[in-house]
């Protein structure tokens, strides 16, 4: 069921209310003067979700060969789109050329691979189909050179057939209109001799003749210069291979009779460009070089190559950078990287060799841009915003069409995480955040300040200033003064200039500007762990368990923070562009705060409730992460997915999650009349209840009926039990693969937090060789961050020796009436020596503790040893997604929290009254009420509210008086309630405002904030 949508000002408690409350005037004298104009209420005014995808001329997903044709337009092989882009001479995009094979037929196996440009404007491009391989058939790989024309119309091609074991790699256009094929056999794993030529063919499509020089040991890119010489890329074998002797890594040079000249010696070249008077430029990894004439010298470093480290790049594939010359002899490269997809255009280097400068155009459509696939951060500056995604890729077409999900997230997708970027409710484009390339969670948090973008992983953060490639890491070791400290961040916020970092490794608060400079010392955090902060001015909101303290970034020594008490456990929050704080609970409340004075004096003293409070609009998602845009309006990220079991019904080692639905909820804010703020009331005990008024329509004639409406919904607690954990942490060496600890450590940190707002103690022990408890049970400090930020793998497996020491840990603490649990984190590689851990387990559960694995495992970790997980703990015992979801999931499991089943509120009773110069509609009342003919007051009285059920109470009114806006209401309506457990309290709704027209007044925009 999807609730009602609501908004409310701060609860209190009800006598307090209904005693405070002026009395309604008598029908007929003038209302009293409005009042100011300070409270919102929120409505559910759009969401974002996914949207259909175009390919588009200038987006690009993964940039392959360049070429220039004669009049000055660039070429741009789109690999993954299967697709050319087509440029004009200044680099914006013009059009965009689809592969003809793949647009008549969607399933067309023909795949672009290489290009050229003749000297009569034709284009040729190296085509590729493989087909076969499955069922016993065998695979077969064709090959074709496409001729096109100057507007991408195909017009002919060359038939090339199979050349197994070779295949092609580069194609070159000759000013003759002779064509150069290279093709070679360069399998990395083989031994011998690699057999490789160099096919030539007429303009028509004749074989002319086939080079196969003896300089070469693997040949790959080529070139022709204008006078017809021939430049072939060559290059030694990665591996299993030993070139022979005298054979130079380099440029081969042929001569316009193919006579072999010179090579030009340069190790890793991966593409050439060849111009007038023999000036050679080659790529090599993430580098642009000149080589020839004269010695070589760098003309532009790219950004840091990111690999997947269990793969090599094709051969004649360049990992970076393909290059091609313009005709005024500048050089332009298409640039392929996790962060960012385009052109690179070189100004000319100068005389002395400096590097030149690059101008970088493009944008990325890797993954497709459409909208929030699997939302997780957000971050807001004036109009616009941006969204970090999580990773994620197509599901199987047999996992989509059978469970209805058509996305997956698995712990090795390949692609990067992007930031999708909205100007208002507009997607206009994205960047990419890349991560490591197995942590799915790599990039943790974005900020935006004005065109700055922060991003954060746990070791170090980077500033980034439009759209073009991510920026090198700036290690948060160097912000700190304890060169032994390990860094681990976890969220980051910016405004005027300066972000602020959330580092649970080493406890702090640490502020940064623009340049990547530390101000001042780090403010440490006090009493627990955090999960999320915002800055504002002077001020840093840090959200600890069901509060929010705020921290003053002024000299004011030894002044207390303030608290906001929250109706929940704080998962996120942000300020606004006036300095409101809102906050979203973990269990779906949203809460805003008005702006607090800059000056700690000036703060109100105690506890300071919120002045509005709704709820998501639907309870099954997956609540993530909010920010608030320029124009106010709170904006959440949300997801609805699940975990993905193996096919065998075992451990799916991929840690896969199903991302069924996802989106962002846009909440807009509506001014109200009036200042109604109190204390909140029983929020630490029990139930949570809001309301919301609305009027339907807003603005009638004198004359004209409007309905007002009044909801109310609201959540009870569930019931948890106090909780002695004990985590048990692998710190065997294996946990250094593939990053198993990092990803360990980072899932603590999301699971951690979670738990300060309940009854929790926690104790660490580390499970290695030389295992040990780190921290007996205790409340969550800050310290506990530090004691996870300094594991380190090392040694063998040693779980039995850890699950004694967490029984030994439950032992020392004892207290009755308190769960006991203890949760293993490990990757489940099995032990090098034995390690028995069945008594261990056996003897825990006899003492009624509860036992969970939280699976992290590396890639080469067998199903047989995470079979063998089952049978040590139990198969039930064992978690292996790594999502916040899955945290959240155990959350509720360590605590055994039980979902409160009662009535939301056992009685409930609700006053409102009828405005002056309105007239209540006999008969329209629902449910009925009690009304005072002399004051136009209105009564409710319910009882046995259910908490899954929308509260609603209507009536009409009749508009008598012509006015400029007017309230509907004398005073806020008001509600008393004894809740589900039995607690009394009571909330206002907020007052709505009613524009009332006269018959001869203009109907202008309404303005209402």
């Amino acid at each position: 069921m999807r609730p009602a949508l609501v908004a409310t000002l701060s609860l209190a408690a009800a006598g307090a209310l209904l005693a405070s409350a002026p009395p309604a005037p008598a029908r007929g004298q003038d209302p009293p003067p409005p009042l100011a104009l300070s409270v919102f209420s929120y409505q559910l005014s759009a969401s974002w979700n996914e949207q259909q995808w175009q390919a588009r001329p200038g987006h690009f997903a993964e940039t392959g060969d360049i070429t220039t044709l004669p009049d000055g337009r660039l070429i741009i092989l789109d690999r993954r789109l299967n697709a050319l882009h087509e440029l004009d001479a200044e680099g914006h995009p013009l059009d965009l050329w689809a592969n003809p094979d793949h647009k008549s037929d969607a399933a067309s196996p023909w795949r672009w691979q290489r290009l050229d440009a003749g000297a009569d404007g034709r284009l040729h491009v190296l085509s590729r189909a493989e087909t076969g391989g499955t069922a016993g058939t065998p695979r077969v790989v064709r090959w074709q050179l496409d001729h096109l024309d100057g507007s991408g119309r195909r017009v002919g091609a060359i038939d090339l057939g199979t050349v197994s074991p070779e295949r092609y790699v580069d194609v070159a256009a000759r000013a003759d209109g002779r064509l150069y094929l290279v093709r070679t056999d360069g399998n990395v794993a083989s031994r011998g001799d690699i057999s490789y030529g160099i096919d030539v063919f007429s303009a028509s499509g004749e074989k002319l003749e086939t080079l196969t020089p003896p300089q070469f040991t693997i040949p790959l890119t080529l070139d022709l210069a204008p006078d017809g010489s021939l430049y072939v890329v060559d290059q030694f074998p990665h591996t299993g291979q030993t070139p022979t002797p005298g054979k130079v890594d380099g440029v081969a040079v042929f001569g316009p009779d193919h006579a072999y000249r010179r090579t030009i010696r340069f190790s890793g070249a991966s593409d050439v460009a060849v111009g007038a008077g023999g000036t050679v430029y080659v790529s090599r990894n993430n580098e642009l070089f000149q080589v020839a004439p004269g010695e070589p010298r760098l003309l532009f470093s790219g950004p840091t190559i990111q690999k997947n480290p269990y793969a090599l790049t094709s051969l004649g594939r360049p990992e970076m950078f393909s290059v091609d010359l313009r005709p005024d002899g500048r050089v332009v490269a298409s640039l392929s990287h996790c962060s960012f997809q385009g052109l690179v255009e070189l100004d000319a280097a100068d005389s002395e060799g400096a590097g030149s400068r690059a101008r970088l155009s493009g944008e990325l459509d890797a993954p497709q841009l459409r909208g929030p696939i699997h939302p997780w951060r957000i971050a807001a500056s004036g109009e616009r915003t941006a969204i970090l995604q999580a990773r994620y890729e197509p599901a199987p077409p047999d996992m989509a069409g059978s469970l209805g999900a058509p996305y997956l997230q698995q712990r090795y997708t390949t692609d990067a995480q992007t930031i999708l970027t909205y100007q208002g409710d507009r997607l206009i484009g994205q960047t990419g955040a890349c991560g490591v390339w197995n942590q799915p969670w790599g990039v943790k948090d974005i900020a935006m300040d004005g065109a700055d973008l922060w991003t954060i992983d746990a070791q170090a953060l980077r500033l980034r200033h439009g759209t073009g490639v991510e920026p090198e890491r700036v290690f948060a070791l160097s912000l700190l003064d304890d060169p032994l400290a390990s860094p681990q961040l976890t969220a980051i916020s910016a405004q005027g200039g300066r972000a602020a970092i959330l580092d649970q490794g080493s406890g702090a608060v640490i502020l940064v500007d623009r340049n990547l400079t530390r101000i001042g010392q780090p403010l440490a955090l006090s009493d627990t762990m955090a999960t999320d902060l915002a800055l504002f001015g002077r001020r840093v909101a840090l959200a600890q368990g069901r509060e929010v303290r705020l921290l003053d970034l002024g000299d004011v020594a030894g002044a207390p923070p303030h608290r906001l008490e929250t109706p929940g456990p704080v998962a996120a929050l942000a300020y606004g562009p006036s300095g409101e704080l809102v906050v979203l609970t973990a269990d779906g409340w949203l809460a805003r705060y008005g702006a607090m004075p800059d000056e700690v004096e000036d703060l109100p003293e105690g506890i300071t409730g919120p002045e509005s409070l709704w709820r998501v609009p639907d309870d099954r998602a997956q609540t993530r992460d909010l920010a608030v845009d320029g124009q106010g309006r709170v904006l959440v990220t949300w997801t609805e997915n699940a975990p993905y079991g193996a096919p065998s019904g075992g451990i799916d080692a991929s840690g896969s999650l199903l991302i069924k639905a996802a989106g962002v909820w846009v909440f807009q804010p509506t001014r109200t009349a009036g200042l109604t703020m109190a204390p909140p009331g029983s929020w630490s005990d029990g139930c949570v209840l809001a309301g919301s008024k609305q009027l339907q329509p807003s603005t009638v004639r004198a004359g004209e009926t409007v309905t007002v409406t009044l909801s109310a919904e609201g959540r009870c607690p569930a019931a948890r039990q106090p909780l002695d954990l004990v985590v048990v942490v692998d710190v065997a060496k294996s946990m250094a693969n593939d990053y198993g600890l990092d990803r360990a450590r980072a899932a603590l940190f999301d699971l951690l937090p979670r738990l300060t707002a309940h009854d929790v103690r926690v104790a660490l022990v580390a499970a290695g060789t030389d295992g040990s408890i780190l921290q007996h049970l205790q409340p969550q400090t800050p310290e506990l961050g530090r004691l996870l930020a300094e594991l380190t793998p090392a040694g063998d497996r040693r779980l039995a020796l850890g699950l004694a020491l967490a029984e030994s840990a439950l032992a020392r603490g004892s207290q009755p009436g308190r769960r006991q649990a203890v949760l293993v984190l490990t990757d489940g590689a099995a032990p090098a020596s034995a390690d028995d851990v069945a008594p261990a387990v056996a003897s825990l559960g006899a003492k009624k503790v509860a036992v969970r694995v939280w699976l992290h495992p590396g890639r080469f970790v067998s199903a047989a040893e995470l079979q063998g997980l089952d049978a040590d703990f139990g198969k039930d015992a064992t978690l292996a997604v790594e999502g916040p979801e899955s945290a959240a999931t155990l959350a509720d499991w360590l605590t055994a929290a039980k979902p409160f089943l009662g009535d939301l509120a056992a009685a409930l009773e609700v006053v409102d009254s009828v405005a002056p110069g309105m007239t209540l509609i006999d008969g329209s009342i629902l449910p009925a009420a009690t009304v005072d003919p002399a004051t136009g007051g209105l009564r409710w009285s319910l009882k046995a509210q259910l908490q899954d059920r929308d509260i609603q109470l209507r009536y009409r009114l009749r508009a008598d008086r012509i006015g400029s806006r007017v309230p509907v209401d004398n005073l806020a309506a008001t509600a008393a309630y004894t809740d589900g457990l039995g607690i009394a309290g009571g909330f206002p709704f907020p007052r709505p405002l009613l524009r009332v027209r006269g018959a001869g007044e203009a109907l202008l925009p309404r303005t209402d904030h």
